[in-house]
C-alpha cells in the first residue's frame, strides 16, 4: 500500500466502476474523488451507473455506460432488475475488456460477482464496503442480501473495506476470507473543503449573531441519531443560549421536527436539508456533533475537521474511533448517551483553549486521510490485481 509506481513499467491499464449512480451519498462522493485524481497516464476508466441521478460531476475523459435501471420496491420488478442489471454489465464488460472491475455497494457488489460468472471476459474484480452490513442491512429482503453476501463475497479477488471495523464485521459475521480484505479509508480534498468553506452564507441568518452554532450532517435516518442529538441540545439549552442546524434529508425529517416540538427546542433549531457545500456552514460553526448510531468510516467527521472545527462524535462500532484519539483531536462519547453528549458539547463550547487544541491537533490527524495517499493505495491496489496476461 502507498509503494512508489514506477510509470514506465506500467502498461495502461482498463478499470470499470460500478455504482448505481453519483448521488448524494458518502461510497458516491468518495468513487467521484477517486475517479477525479487517478492517474490517467496508468488508467483508462471507465464508469458503469444505473441511472444518471448524479449530484458530483463527472470529468469529461471518463467513459460513461448508463444502464436506465433505476431501482424499485415491487418485489416481482426488483427480481427483473437484477437480472437486467447482470446481463447489461456482463456485455459491456465483454465488450470494454478490462483489467479491473471495481464496485461499490453490497446490492451492486453482488451484481459484479453474478456479472463476472456468465461473463466471457475474465478480469479481476475488486468489490467494496462501506458500512457495517451485519447492522445497516435489515428486513426480509436485505437477509436475504445477508445470505447471498456470505455466499458471494469471497469470490471476490480483493475487498476493500474502508475501515477496521468493516473489515472485522466481514470476517466475524460473514466468514469472509481476511486476507482478501484491504483496509482503504475514504480520502478528503482537504484543498477544496476549504475553499468552499471560504463561500459566503447567504441562505439563513443564523450566523449574523455571536450565539454559538451546533452543528451536525448526514442523510436523517436511524443510524445517524439526531434524536440523541436532539435531547442532549435540550439538555445544552439550560445552560448555554446556542442553537442547532441539522443539514441532510431522509425519511426520519418528520419524526426528528415532532420530537423537537416535544422537547420545546424546534424553535432553536434550523433544518436545511440537503446542501452542496456543506462546509461553509460546519466552517462557521462553534461545534460540529456526529450523534450515529453505526458508522462504516464518517467522511463528514474527518471533512468537518479539514473545516477546523472541534468534533464530537458517538464512539460507534466502526469510523469515529478510527478516526478520533479522544480528547486529543476530537471528544468520543458512548452511543444512545445524550446526557455525556450534552456534557461534551457544553465542555466545548465552554472552554476554548480545549477547543483550540482539537482544532489544532486535528489538522495533523486528517493528513492520514489525505488525497494523495489515498489514492496511491488505490493505485497499487488496482495495479498488483490487474490482469494483465
Amino acid at each position: 500500500m502507498g509503494k512508489k509506481i514506477n510509470l514506465l513499467n506500467v502498461n495502461k491499464l482498463r478499470i470499470v466502476f460500478i455504482i448505481p449512480n453519483l448521488g448524494k451519498g458518502g461510497a458516491e462522493r468518495v468513487l467521484a474523488n477517486v475517479i477525479e485524481d487517478l492517474d490517467r497516464r496508468i488508467f483508462e476508466i471507465s464508469c458503469v451507473f444505473y441511472d444518471s441521478r448524479h449530484t458530483y460531476t463527472i470529468a469529461n475523459d471518463i467513459n460513461i455506460f448508463t444502464l436506465s435501471l433505476m431501482g424499485s420496491t415491487n418485489v416481482i420488478k426488483k427480481i427483473y432488475l437484477s437480472f437486467a442489471r447482470i446481463i447489461k454489465i456482463r456485455n459491456i464488460i465483454n465488450s470494454q475488456y478490462p483489467d479491473v472491475v471495481v464496485s461499490f455497494l453490497p446490492g451492486v457488489n453482488l451484481t459484479a460477482i453474478a456479472a463476472r460468472m456468465v461473463s466471457s471476459h475474465k478480469h479481476k474484480l475488486i468489490i467494496s464496503e462501506h458500512s457495517i452490513p451485519s447492522l445497516h442491512l435489515f428486513g426480509i429482503t436485505n437477509n436475504f442480501l445477508k445470505l447471498l453476501l456470505r455466499l458471494l463475497y469471497n469470490k471476490a479477488d480483493a475487498i476493500i473495506a474502508v475501515s477496521k471495523g468493516v473489515k472485522n464485521d466481514l470476517i466475524m459475521n460473514f466468514g469472509i476470507d481476511r486476507n482478501k480484505i484491504i483496509v482503504i479509508n475514504n480520502p478528503i480534498n482537504k484543498e477544496r473543503i476549504q475553499i468552499l468553506s471560504k463561500e459566503k452564507i447567504i441562505e439563513l441568518k443564523l450566523f449574523d449573531s455571536p450565539i454559538p452554532v451546533i452543528i451536525t450532517a448526514g442523510s436523517l435516518t436511524e443510524a445517524k441519531g439526531q434524536e440523541y442529538l436532539l435531547r442532549a441540545f435540550k439538555v445544552v439549552r439550560t445552560t448555554i443560549n446556542c442553537k442547532l442546524l441539522i443539514l441532510g434529508e431522509g425519511h426520519k425529517e418528520y419524526v426528528l421536527k415532532k420530537i423537537a416540538t416535544r422537547l420545546g427546542i424546534i424553535n432553536d433549531i434550523t433544518f436545511m436539508g440537503f446542501q452542496s457545500n456543506p462546509y461553509k456552514f460546519i466552517a462557521h460553526s462553534s461545534v460540529f456533533v456526529l450523534s450515529s448510531l453505526w458508522e462504516g468510516f464518517s467522511n463528514v467527521l474527518v471533512e468537518a475537521m479539514a473545516c477546523n472545527v472541534p468534533v464530537i462524535s458517538t464512539d460507534c462500532k466502526s469510523g469515529p474511533r478510527e478516526i478520533i484519539s479522544h480528547m486529543s483531536d476530537g471528544i468520543l462519547v458512548p452511543v444512545k448517551n445524550e446526557q455525556k453528549l450534552a456534557e461534551a458539547i457544553t465542555l466545548v463550547l465552554t472552554n476554548q483553549t480545549l477547543a483550540g487544541t482539537l482544532v489544532s491537533n486535528a489538522a495533523q490527524k486528517i493528513q492520514a486521510f489525505s488525497m494523495t495517499k489515498i489514492i496511491n493505495e488505490y493505485t497499487s491496489l488496482l495495479i498488483n490485481n490487474a490482469n494483465v496476461n
